[in-house]
C-alpha cells in the first residue's frame, strides 16, 4: 500500500510536469509542422552569432519563400497548401545538421540558422536546399505541383553583426534571387539596391491601382468570314511618370508578388464594362475581351464581382469575354468548375487563351462551358512551319467547331499569316497586321486591315 501511494504521488507530481514541458513546446514551435516558430529562430540566431563572436568560425542565416504557394492555395484548396508546408519543412531539415535550426518564421517562410559556417559553405547548405524543394510536391487531392522556393543568404560577420541586421540582409537577398529567378542568393549590396528600386514600384503601383490609374489599350478582332471588326481585346497598361507606357507583361508578375492582381481584373473588367456602354450608347456595339487568372476563377465571389460591375454600367454579359490561359483554366477546374458554370449562365463568354501552350487537347475541355479558343502564336508558327503540325491544328480547329466553338488566330503579323489561319479554318484573328493596341481615343475600325 506504502508503495502504491508512493507511484500515485509520483505520478501526480509528472503530470503537471509534463503538462508544463507540452505547453512550453507549443510556445516555442509551429503547430502544422513542428518546427520551430519564430520566437525559437530569434533565440537560436542570437546565440549562433554570440558564439561566432567567440570563436570565429562565422554563422549564417536564410529566409526561403515558397514562390507559388498562393496558386496551390487558390487552385487546389487549403488543405493542399497545409501538405506542401508540412513537406516543405520535412525537405529542409533533412538538408541540414543536428546543430543547425529550420523554423516556420511566417505564412509559407521559413528561416535558417547555421552554425559554424562560412560564404562558400553558405552557398553550398542553400543550393541543396533549392534542389530539395524543386521537386514536385504531391498534395491533398493526389494532383502534382510545381512550387520552387526563393532563399535569400547573409552570412555573418561579412554582412552584418547583429541579428536584426542579417535577417533584413537576408530577406533582401531573398527578394532579389525571386525577382532575377535564380532560386538563391547571397546578400550583394548592387543587388540590394535594385530591389529596393522594385519595392518602390511596386509601392507606386499600388497607389496607381487604389487611383484607378491603369489604362485600356484596345487591339481590334477581325471576323475572317465578312472582314469586318467584330470585337476588341481589352490590355492593360500603366502610365508609369518616369518609366513610360508599361505594357501588362512588364508589372503583372510584381503585381501578383503583391496580392495586387484580383485588384487590377476587377479595375479591368469595370473599365471594360463602362467602355461597352459608352459604345453602345453611340450605335456602335463591340464586344470587348479582357484576360483573368486562375486566382479569379477559383474565388466564389468573383461571378458576383462581375454581375454587379456589369450592373454598375448596365452592360449586358454577352458584351464581355473572360479570356484565360488554357494551362491556368486547366489547373484551376478542379475547384472552380462551379464558378465557370454560373459566368457562363449569366451569359458571360468563356475563351481559352494561349491555347497550343498546354496540353493542347480539346478533350481535356469538351465538357467545360466555353465559347471561343484563341490559337497562341507559338502554335501557328509551328504549324505553318510542318505539314504535320498543320494538320493537327487544322483538325483542331474542325474538332472545335463540331464542339460549337469559335475559334480565334492571334499574333498575324503580315499578309501571309492572315491566308493562313483563314486556310486553317478560323473564324477569327487579330495582331499587329490587323490593327496594334491603342488607346481608345485613336481606336477606330479604318486601323483594320482586312
Amino acid at each position: 500500500m506504502i508503495v502504491g501511494l508512493a507511484i500515485a504521488l509520483f505520478q501526480a507530481e509528472r503530470q503537471p510536469a509534463a503538462a508544463t514541458q507540452e505547453a512550453e513546446f507549443r510556445a516555442l514551435h509551429d503547430s502544422l509542422t513542428g518546427l520551430p516558430n519564430r520566437t525559437l529562430f530569434d533565440d537560436r540566431l542570437a546565440h549562433a552569432l554570440s558564439q561566432s563572436n567567440r570563436d570565429g568560425d562565422g554563422a549564417a542565416v536564410m529566409v526561403i519563400d515558397l514562390d507559388r504557394f498562393k496558386e496551390v492555395n487558390d487552385t487546389h484548396g487549403h488543405a493542399a497548401g497545409d501538405a506542401v508546408l508540412r513537406t516543405t519543412a520535412e525537405r529542409l531539415a533533412v538538408t541540414l545538421r543536428e546543430c543547425d535550426t529550420v523554423a516556420r518564421i511566417g505564412g509559407d517562410e521559413f528561416g535558417v540558422v547555421l552554425t559554424g559556417i562560412d560564404l562558400d559553405g553558405a552557398r553550398e547548405s542553400a543550393a541543396r536546399m533549392h534542389d530539395a524543394l524543386s521537386t514536385s510536391f504531391r498534395v491533398a487531392d493526389a494532383a502534382v505541383v510545381d512550387i520552387g522556393a526563393s532563399i535569400g543568404v547573409a552570412v555573418h560577420p561579412a554582412h552584418g553583426t547583429s541579428p536584426s541586421a542579417l535577417l533584413a540582409l537576408a530577406d533582401t537577398a531573398m527578394y532579389d534571387a525571386k525577382r532575377a529567378g535564380v532560386g538563391y542568393s547571397l546578400f550583394d549590396a548592387t543587388a540590394a539596391s535594385s530591389v529596393s528600386d522594385s519595392r518602390k514600384l511596386a509601392r507606386e503601383l499600388r497607389d496607381a491601382v487604389a487611383g484607378g490609374e491603369l489604362l485600356l489599350h484596345y487591339q481590334a478582332r477581325i471576323d475572317l468570314r465578312t472582314d469586318e471588326l467584330a470585337g476588341v481585346e481589352a490590355l492593360a497598361r500603366w502610365s508609369h511618370p518616369t518609366l513610360g507606357m508599361l505594357a501588362a507583361d512588364t508589372f503583372m508578375s510584381l503585381a501578383d508578388e503583391n496580392g495586387l492582381g484580383t485588384a487590377i481584373c476587377d479595375h479591368v473588367i469595370a473599365a471594360a464594362a463602362a467602355q461597352s456602354a459608352e459604345w453602345d450608347a453611340d450605335g456602335a456595339p463591340l464586344t470587348i475581351a479582357v484576360n483573368i487568372d486562375s486566382r479569379s476563377l477559383a474565388d466564389p465571389g468573383f461571378p458576383d464581382r462581375v454581375a454587379r460591375l456589369l450592373d454598375d454600367h448596365d452592360v449586358a454579359p454577352e458584351r464581355i469575354e473572360l479570356e484565360v490561359g488554357e494551362r491556368a483554366l486547366l489547373a484551376a477546374l478542379a475547384h472552380s468548375r462551379e464558378t465557370v458554370t454560373r459566368l457562363a449562365r449569366m451569359g458571360t463568354q468563356i475563351v481559352v487563351d494561349d491555347f497550343g501552350t498546354g496540353n493542347s487537347s480539346l478533350g481535356h475541355l469538351a465538357d467545360v462551358p466555353i465559347s471561343k479558343l484563341k490559337l497562341d502564336r507559338s502554335l501557328l508558327l509551328r504549324a505553318a512551319a510542318s505539314p504535320r503540325e498543320r494538320l493537327v491544328v487544322a483538325s483542331t480547329v474542325a474538332l472545335a467547331h463540331d464542339l460549337g466553338l469559335e475559334v480565334v488566330a492571334e499574333g498575324v503579323e503580315d499578309e501571309t499569316g492572315l491566308e493562313f489561319v483563314r486556310s486553317l479554318g478560323s473564324d477569327y484573328a487579330q495582331g499587329y497586321y490587323l490593327g496594334a493596341p491603342v488607346p481608345v481615343e485613336a481606336f477606330s475600325s479604318g486601323a483594320v486591315v482586312a
